[in-house]
C-alpha cells in the first residue's frame, strides 16, 4: 500500500496547524461543526469533490493523509485533476464523513451517524475512523444506562452484523458474548432476524458454540443435582406412614425426587432429540479437528 511522501505529509501537518490554530493537545474537546465549511474554496483547499452534482472544496493533502484510498486516486486516474466526481454517494452522508475525518472538526461518531460513516470509512480505508466507530459501540456497552448498554435483540444483531462485515474484532467479541445469552428461537429470537442470517458462517458458529457451552454447563449442573437427590431420600419415608405406602403425600421426599427426576429427564431429552444440538456439537468437533 502506498504512503504519502514526506513533502505531502509535511504539507498536511502545516495545513492542520493552520486550520486548527492549536495543537492536538490543546484542541477543544467539542466544537460546533460548520456544515458549510466545504461549500467555498479557501487558501487551504486545492481540489473539489463533486457529490450529487454539489461541490465540496477540500485539501488533497489532508485527504491523502487520512485515507490510503484517496491517495491512490490522486496518484492515479485523478492526478493533477482539480475536480473529482464521487459516484453513488449521498451528499449529506459524504459531508458527515468529511466532518469526522477533518482535523478542524473531527466530529464524534454518534448512533445516528454510525451506519453512515462506518461504510465510508471502510471504503476509503480510514482505519482511525473505523476504530472510533468500534469504540463508540463498545462504550455504549459500558454505560450505566441499562437500556443502552444492553440493547434489544434487533440492535445487538445489527452491531454483530457490522462488526462481522467490517472486521471489528473487539466489537465482534463483545457482541458474541452478549448474543449467546439471547433468545434464539421464537418470535423475538435472534435467529429470525434478517441480519443474523447475513452473518458469516464463522460468526454464526461462534454464537451457537457459545450457546452450546452454556447448555452443557446447565446439563452438568442438572446431573450433579440428580446425584444429590439420592441423599434426600432416607430408607423410611416420614410422609407416608399409614396403612398404604403409596408415596403420594405432598410432603413425601420420595415423590419429590420422582417428580424432579421426571422433569430433568424431560429437559435433557430436548437436547437428545433436537438434531440442531447434534449438528452444532459435531460442527464444533470438526472445527477443533481441522484446527489441529
Amino acid at each position: 500500500m502506498s504512503t504519502p511522501t514526506s513533502s505531502t505529509a509535511a504539507k498536511a501537518e502545516a495545513l492542520v496547524a493552520s486550520a486548527t490554530g492549536v495543537s492536538e493537545e490543546k484542541k477543544p474537546a467539542t466544537t460546533a461543526p460548520d456544515y458549510s465549511m466545504f461549500s467555498t474554496p479557501s487558501s487551504l483547499t486545492d481540489v473539489v469533490l463533486v457529490v450529487e452534482g454539489k461541490k465540496l472544496h477540500v485539501s488533497q493533502a489532508l485527504l491523502c493523509l487520512a485515507s490510503p484510498a484517496f491517495l491512490k486516486m490522486f496518484e492515479g486516474d485523478f492526478k493533477n485533476k482539480t475536480e473529482v466526481p464521487i459516484a453513488d454517494k449521498k451528499y449529506a452522508d459524504f459531508v458527515e464523513f468529511l466532518l469526522c475525518i477533518h482535523p478542524s472538526t473531527c466530529k464524534p461518531v454518534q448512533r445516528e451517524t454510525l451506519d453512515i460513516v462506518l461504510p465510508l470509512a471502510d471504503e476509503y480505508e480510514v482505519e482511525s475512523l473505523m476504530q472510533r466507530c468500534e469504540q463508540f459501540v463498545l462504550n455504549l456497552f459500558q454505560l450505566k444506562d441499562a437500556q443502552r448498554s444492553d440493547p434489544s435483540n434487533v440492535e445487538l444483531v445489527h452491531f454483530l452484523y457490522l462488526s462481522d462485515k467490517y472486521k471489528l474484532s473487539a466489537l465482534l467479541d463483545a457482541c458474541v458474548i452478549k448474543a449467546k445469552y439471547r433468545t434464539y428461537e421464537g418470535e423475538h429470537g435472534i435467529k429470525t432476524l434478517r441480519e443474523f442470517n447475513l452473518l458469516s458462517a464463522d460468526t454464526k458458529f461462534r454464537v451457537l458454540s457459545g450457546r452450546t457451552s452454556l447448555l452443557e454447563v446447565t446439563l452438568t449442573g442438572v446431573q450433579m443435582f440428580k446425584q444429590r437427590l439420592d441423599h434426600i431420600v432416607t430408607p423410611e419415608c416420614n410422609g407416608c406412614y399409614g396403612p398404604v405406602y403409596n408415596h403420594t403425600s405432598p410432603g413425601c421426599r420420595v415423590q419429590l425426587k420422582s417428580d424432579l427426576l421426571a422433569y430433568f429427564d424431560k429437559l435433557t431429552s430436548y437436547f437428545r432429540e433436537d438434531p440442531r444440538y447434534v449438528e452444532v456439537s459435531e460442527g464444533r468437533k470438526l472445527a477443533v479437528k481441522q484446527a489441529k
